[in-house]
């Protein structure tokens, strides 16, 4: 992987980060992390995007940044890009307090500035993880690699860990109410804090599925050990949730904006370097051995540039000579093939910030900016679990586009949304069809049968680590995709993407 410095680390264009996405499955580097549009300052958290953007943002329990005009889903994880690059301006963890116990024969206690640490606090090596509850990439270290690295290392004294709180909300909407709960025990003694901080990975999809987060999480630390009136007295007061939300703006000041990410540091030379990512253990083994032996740490290869996925390729977003109005990945899309810009929208019929968009800023921006050739405007569906008729709507509106009647049909679902979301909807999708002037025979033949649902299905596999929201859009310019995400206004909407057009 290409090593990069801190200045450069949130500056990598969209194009490879989303390139990464469609090599997922055969790459070893993998951790859960947010996009930021080009151009994001480096001090900036990554999941809220800077001025002249369409990130609207509001304080979450936790204190980190939430969207407010938009609906999420949890996507899968995305590979991150860097790897061990040496840092010049690292802000270590502050010296330990003595340890206050031990857990599975391994000292644990406090730093200075109260953050959770394992492992002598002698030890030569000292290891930062920033980390997410829900990532799945963290649980996958925390629950296997780690386990060898502990014996390995800190258990003979080698490597100290060192853990900050970095709920990703953009991706796992609820890790930070697992992040508070962790702290919250953690007034209980650093003992009753890793077991409980071990057992949030260790049953991850019991805490990202569970109906009630909080009470889930009181059940857990109560049988962890922690007494059950000082836990609830202390997710009352919100102490916690003040640390997390310190915790994840320390984080991004220092440049992380994935998970797993670690900071190895040596303190008798005071060097750190960045190390992101799942890696396998032989890579942990490979720098902790060379850096304990007083040596630099070994550079990976530089891979060959990964490309665009094809749905957002040239070749992928032409126009489809044997289906109007598709591109040749299959996508609806209206506005001048041959447009500077391509806007490339992920959608959901049921979400309310969507139908609001559509319905209210969609007419202005296509006024100023599709119909005057200067934007080609994409579709891709995301239903979201929450909303039961979603993809039976996004179904309809494939079979739509296969009769060249795409807009006609989405503008029906929108405008009529309370109708066909019920138990059962294909008669009520049939009258929509109807009044948007599509066969309803051949289309009632196409709902009913799979072919419709495959290219859905398939929106929401591309859609994975890049759309966390829904409606986020995708500019494209110049092979470089910029993430805006939200409902807003015709003209906020006009503004930001011509702004990109300059840049």
């Amino acid at each position: 992987m290409k090593l990069t410095t801190a200045a450069e680390r949130g500056r990598i264009p969209w194009m490879l980060r989303i390139a990464t996405l469609a090599l997922l499955s055969v790459t070893s580097l993998a951790a859960c992390r947010t996009l930021q549009p080009e151009g994001t300052p480096d001090d900036a958290q990554a999941d809220v995007a800077p001025a002249g953007t369409l990130e609207s943002t509001t304080e979450g329990q936790s204190g980190a940044a939430t969207t407010d005009a938009a609906e999420r889903r949890e996507p899968a994880a995305t590979d991150s890009m860097d790897e061990g690059s040496e840092i010049d301006s690292a802000v270590p963890a502050g010296p330990p307090r003595a340890p206050e116990g031990e857990l599975d024969g391994i000292p644990v206690g406090f730093t200075e500035d109260d953050l959770p640490y394992r492992g002598s606090p002698d030890a030569p090596i000292v290891v930062e993880e920033f980390s997410d509850y829900h990532c799945p990439f963290c649980a996958r270290f925390a629950t296997q690699t780690q386990l060898t690295l502990l014996e390995r290392y800190v258990a003979t004294g080698k490597v100290r860990f060192v853990f900050h709180e970095y709920p990703i909300i953009s991706l796992h909407p609820t890790a930070d109410r697992a992040s508070v709960a962790a702290r919250c025990v953690a007034e209980q003694g650093a003992e009753a804090y890793w077991r409980m901080h071990d057992a949030l990975f260790e049953r991850q999809t019991a805490s990202t599925g569970a109906a009630d987060p909080d009470a889930w999480l009181a059940e857990l630390a109560v049988e962890m050990g922690a007494d059950p009136n000082d836990y609830a007295a202390c997710m009352t007061a919100g102490r916690a949730d003040a640390i997390v939300a310190n915790s994840v703006a320390s984080t991004v000041a220092r440049g992380y904006n994935g998970t797993p990410s670690f900071s190895i540091t040596v303190p008798d030379t005071g060097k750190a370097y960045d190390f992101i990512g799942a890696q396998p253990v032989e890579d942990f083994s490979a720098w902790f051995d060379a850096l304990l032996a007083g040596d630099e740490p070994p550079v990976p290869p530089t891979p060959e540039p990964p490309q665009l996925p094809y749905w957002a390729s040239p070749e992928g977003l032409a126009p489809d000579p044997d289906r109007p109005g598709l591109t040749m990945a299959g996508n609806p899309f209206r506005g001048d093939a041959d447009a500077p810009m391509t806007v490339i929208e992920f959608t959901d019929y049921q979400c309310p910030p969507c139908r609001a968009y559509a319905l209210d800023a969609q007419p202005g921006v296509d006024q100023a900016l599709v119909d005057t050739g200067k934007v080609r405007w994409v579709i891709k569906h995301l239903p979201l679990p929450e909303h039961p008729q979603s993809r039976v709507a996004a179904a309809a509106a494939v079979c739509a586009a296969e009769q060249n009647r795409y807009w006609e049909m989405s503008d029906q679902l929108f405008e009529r949304v309370d109708e066909w979301s019920i138990d059962e909807p294909d008669s009520v999708l049939a009258e929509l069809a109807d009044a948007a002037g599509l066969d309803v025979p051949a289309f009632s033949t196409c709902l009913s049968g799979r072919r419709a649902l495959e290219p859905v299905l398939t929106d929401v596999q591309d859609a994975s680590g890049v759309a966390g929201s829904t409606p986020t859009f995708l500019v494209m310019v110049g092979g470089v995709g910029n993430v805006l995400t939200g409902n807003q206004s015709s003209e906020a909407m006009i503004k930001a993407i011509e702004a990109f057009a300059e840049d």
